[in-house]
């Protein structure tokens, strides 16, 4: 969506708060004559996708949509991945969860086992069974789904208790 900085009646900047407050995702570009640098910030920082100013070729313009809109698409997939995974996620028993929040900590089968007071075959069968249910073939492909699903922080410390919120 195109807004302008001043627009009649209400102004880019207040839509898009009105946007943001509706839970919009709408990719905004906002364009004016009148902007200058703290403006541009500010809109940014608020989730716009550009700012641009005028006056503008009508090149710039198309390809500023472009970028938003391959950008956005960008957003929904990784979106719609977190949502499935967060799906699986709620499929798993509690014990499951509980082997999952260990195995998250790096922990092996026989570490988890004695935490748990389980077996390791047991272990081993609920890790069989979770990656399953979240379509993984390998503990490192169930790993890496849980990483893309926020579960995992960047430098790999688990945080699985809001994943299950």
């Amino acid at each position: 969506m195109l807004l302008d900085v001043r627009m009649p009646g209400m102004s880019g900047l207040q839509l898009q708060q009105e946007m943001c407050r509706r839970g919009s995702h709408l990719p905004l570009i906002f364009v004016s004559a009148h902007g200058d640098i703290p403006m541009a910030v500010e809109t940014l920082k608020k989730g716009a996708a550009d700012f641009v100013e005028k006056p503008f070729g009508g090149q710039t313009l198309l390809d500023k949509v472009h970028e938003a809109l391959r950008q956005d698409e960008l957003r929904f997939r990784r979106q719609t991945q977190m949502e499935e995974i967060q799906s699986r996620l709620a499929l798993l028993t509690p014990k499951e969860k509980d082997v999952l929040q260990y195995l998250m900590e790096g922990k092996r089968s026989k570490q988890i086992a004695l935490a748990l007071g389980l077996s390791r075959k047991t272990v081993d069968w609920h890790l069989s069974v979770m990656r399953e249910k979240m379509g993984a073939d390998s503990t490192g492909d169930l790993i890496l789904l849980l990483h893309k699903a926020g579960c995992l922080g960047v430098d790999g410390s688990p945080h699985l208790a809001a994943s299950f919120a």
